[in-house]
């Protein structure tokens, strides 16, 4: 786990992605998940994982503009309180009775089969 500390206020957290783009190449900034901004009003970091194979870059990157410092979490307790994830769902839950989710009886089903993981996992082959 990274956490990126910012000068500026991050009103959203694309601005986390167009600060780490000016040290980082695309690949190793497009690998980042679970990111999420820490609290405060306005929210001035955020804190985010990475894959094994990025994570050398990322700590060998250069403070970016814009940022007060980068730097790798080791430990979940030195991890700031940070913001609940967006719901990018609109505020609604999926299930069977919201016919505009994941799961409904419209979207359930492909050429007749149900939609399941490959693999175990989306995306698996």
């Amino acid at each position: 786990t990274f956490i990126l500390t910012t000068s500026q206020p991050l009103h959203e957290t694309r601005g986390v992605f167009q600060v780490l783009r000016r040290v980082l190449p695309q690949d190793a900034v497009s690998s980042i998940r679970g990111l999420r901004l820490v609290q405060g009003s306005p929210p001035m970091g955020a804190a985010f994982d990475v894959p094994h194979d990025k994570v050398a870059q990322f700590l060998a990157a250069e403070c970016p503009p814009g940022a007060e410092a980068l730097k790798q979490v080791r430990n979940t307790e030195d991890l700031p309180p940070l913001q609940d994830p967006p719901n990018l769902r609109g505020g609604q839950s999926p299930g069977p009775g919201n016919r505009n989710s994941f799961g409904s009886q419209s979207r359930s089903s492909f050429n007749g089969s149900p939609r399941t993981p490959r693999g175990g996992q989306w995306g698996g082959g």
